[in-house]
């Protein structure tokens, strides 16, 4: 096939007119600048060849992107470069991001679980659901959460006088309070412990 046109597109595109497609076919601007030009000529797999490495381009730099807003595992990364750019892609933009240092899941591990326990009172079983969520394996969560000093009864105390100072005397008010710290993964014993320590009789 030979190139009939090379036409600049929004986000940093240039549509490649062929004289054997009906439609254009989109390319990364700086890939099509170094490699290509009008009255060329195209085979099939070279056309294949440059619109991997067009995707491959665009998904680094759509990775380069979100890493600038904020931290990301790797699943997380590539789940959202793959609805863009497809799995292949993902994967290359996601190896070059690593071997950056960008992206690292036990760095990301110990921020995410820092930020869960301190500024949203999460028990470490929650914490260890939310990290699995974000595609961390369990071997690096449990690492992580080892290295915190999490004890469940400060953390529920400190709950308690932030939230729920003076404690709630009506039935309403302490299931919702039992909710709280139960949907934030604490489990029944240490609740227990941490309410009688302020004087509050619990039932099993």
């Amino acid at each position: 096939m030979k190139i009939a046109a090379l036409r600049p597109r929004r986000k940093h595109l240039t549509a490649v007119v062929t004289d054997s497609a009906d439609e254009p076919f989109l390319v990364d601007t700086d890939l099509a600048e170094e490699r290509l030009r009008e009255g060329m000529e195209l085979t099939d797999g070279e056309l294949e060849e440059l619109l991997r490495l067009s995707q491959e381009r665009r998904a680094y730099e759509r990775a380069l992107y979100l890493l600038g807003f904020r931290d990301h595992s790797e699943k997380e990364l590539k789940t959202k470069l793959s609805r863009l750019f497809g799995r292949d892609a993902a994967d290359a933009a996601v190896c070059r991001v690593k071997e950056l240092g960008l992206v690292n899941d036990t760095n990301y591990a110990r921020a995410k679980a820092a930020d869960l326990v301190n500024l949203r009172g999460f028990a470490k079983s929650r914490v260890r659901n939310e990290l699995a969520m974000k595609g961390i394996d369990r071997e690096t969560a449990d690492a992580v959460l080892d290295e915190m000093d999490a004890d469940p009864e400060e953390q529920i105390g400190a709950i308690i006088d932030k939230r729920f100072s003076p404690l709630p005397r009506d039935e309403k008010g302490k299931r919702r309070m039992m909710n709280y710290f139960l949907s934030r993964g604490y489990a029944w014993g240490d609740i227990r412990r941490a309410l009688e320590s302020r004087g509050e009789e619990t039932e099993d």
